[in-house]
């Protein structure tokens, strides 16, 4: 009975062995790594050094509304636009960690971690600063057999280690399944070194900012500016209106607006308005238009004509404004005069009016008398020109036996050229200049156009200076015309005309226009 009960037992152990030796078999094989793959990896790093500027824009202002009528014509609005400028710095390690699967089966769990080292004080990468840093796989979580994908990463660098340029990446790549490691995390681990750091800027450091209201500035810091705008009663507008504007930073595109709504109320008067505007007429037309300038501060005296005393009466006076504009509201049913006072201007010899000095106006109800405007040409007396005694001059030089002059044979030559003539030498046009004129008014022009002419060539004077003459205004250039066409079949009046203002700018009796803005 032992012995059959030991049998029993012994092939309940054999029976149990048969079970065991197959399960032990199997895990020996997956440990051997039959099932799993295989991967390479490489790493590169870059370190860069980014400086980040970035800009805001505001614009605001004082009213978001005004109110105009025609007692009160304008409303000023004071503007603000303001630029905020912020920078940042950046330290970082960016690159790429290519894995390549090199088996036959597709990874699994597929991760990688960063490392990142610094050098010790003996040199070696002894010094970790970052530690297992997950890079992102989700564009490529999976690697087919064969496939390889680079993986981006970017790391900080911590502010203590800022001062340094050379740091040590190690990509640690892992899976699951990889050969002999099968259910265990297991992969390469390449490494790579920095050089130096590189240095990048994105942003402007500094802008040019515009605004629509004729405005710009340059900055490179955070800053702000002011000005104002005067609106101005303009019935043509309607009742109300809508002035919007922007400002914008040219380089990012940035903007911003600010629109101020303006109220006009059409009132039935019982008064009429006088206005009108004060400017140098620098093309002396008589009238406000392009390339004039306003005058500021000018008085303007308002009369009042009184029938029992048949006399003007002083009324009032008004000061033209930095647009030259002045304005007077006046009582209906009566006769107005307007008078300017010329302005004074250091850089003028003489100032003279373009426009009447005054006007008169019937006052009716509810009537706006503009335009009665003021314009004024700034003279300055002309210097520089030479008489045609000047240019005659000559002297004999007994020591060489010839004559000396001031003209020359290039100025002989010219003369010839320009009017017809043919003087051969320099002493016989010398000569001309103070032959005697006997009653014969085209020598006595031709003798004043040759000195202008050689004032002309000697640059004394600019062909394209405008002269004031007799209320009219006229370039030499253009009086030399006139009095060459005088010269071929002028009357003698005529060109005695011309005569008398070559000698005038010959001797330099005239005044020309000089452009200000006083």
């Amino acid at each position: 009975m032992r012995k059959l009960k030991s049998l029993k037992n012994v092939v309940a152990i054999l029976v149990l062995a048969s079970l065991v030796l197959p399960i032990h078999s199997a895990l020996l094989t997956q440990a051997d790594g039959q099932a799993g793959t295989t991967l390479s990896a490489d790493v590169n790093a870059s370190a860069i050094y980014l400086t980040k500027y970035g800009w805001e824009i505001e614009k605001t202002a004082n009213a978001s509304e005004v109110y105009l009528s025609q007692r009160s014509p304008t409303a000023t609005v004071e503007y603000t636009v303001s630029v905020s400028k912020t920078t940042t710095i950046s330290y970082y390690i960016e690159g790429y960690v290519c894995v390549t699967n090199g088996g036959e089966r597709a990874t699994e769990n597929l991760a990688i971690e960063l490392d990142v080292y610094v050098k010790g004080e003996k040199g070696g990468w002894n010094i970790k600063i970052v530690e297992s840093r997950p890079v992102d796989v989700s564009e490529k979580p999976v690697l087919g057999p064969g496939e390889s994908y680079c993986y981006y990463y970017k790391v900080e660098v911590p502010k203590d280690y800022w001062d340094r340029e050379e740091f040590k990446v190690t990509a640690n790549v892992k899976i699951t399944n990889h050969s002999g490691w099968l259910g265990t995390p297991f992969g390469p681990s390449p490494s790579t070194t920095t050089s130096s750091k590189t240095n990048k800027t994105q942003g402007y450091n500094c802008v040019n900012v515009v605004d629509t209201n004729d405005y710009n500035w340059t900055t490179c810091d955070s800053d702000s500016w002011t000005y104002t705008k005067t609106f101005e009663y303009d019935p043509s507008k309607g009742e109300s209106y809508e002035h919007s504007n922007t400002v914008t930073i040219l380089q990012t595109e940035q903007s911003a607006s600010w629109t101020v709504l303006v109220h006009q109320e059409f009132e039935i008067a019982m008064y009429a308005t006088i206005s009108g505007v004060v400017f140098w007429d620098n093309n002396y037309d008589g009238l406000y238009d392009e390339g004039d300038k306003p005058i500021s501060g000018v008085a303007v005296d308002l009369y009042r004509y009184d029938e029992d005393t048949d006399d003007w009466v002083y009324v009032d006076t008004a000061y033209s404004d930095e647009s030259g504009y002045y304005y007077f509201e006046v009582d209906v049913g009566y006769t107005y005069k307007v008078e300017v006072v010329k302005p004074y201007c250091e850089f003028c010899d003489i100032v003279v009016n373009t426009t009447h000095t005054y006007y008169e106006v019937y006052a009716e109800e509810a009537t706006a008398y503009g335009s009665n405007d003021f314009g004024f040409v700034c003279l300055k007396k002309l210097t520089g020109a030479y008489s045609k005694g000047y240019w005659s001059w000559s002297q004999y030089n007994r020591r060489t036996g010839q004559w000396l002059t001031r003209v020359t044979q290039e100025d002989v030559n010219y003369i010839n050229e320009v009017l017809g003539t043919s003087f051969e030498t320099p002493k016989q046009l010398a000569d001309y200049l103070v032959s005697p004129v006997l009653g014969d008014m085209s020598t006595a022009l031709r003798q004043q156009l040759i000195a202008v002419l050689l004032n002309l060539k000697y640059g004394y004077v600019s062909g394209d200076t405008v002269i004031y003459y007799n209320d009219s205004y006229i370039t030499i250039n253009e009086i030399v015309e006139n009095a060459k066409s005088a010269l071929e079949g002028g009357s003698r009046c005529e060109q005695e005309y011309w005569k008398n203002l070559l000698d005038a700018i010959n001797n330099n009796y005239v005044y020309y226009v000089y452009e200000v803005d006083c």
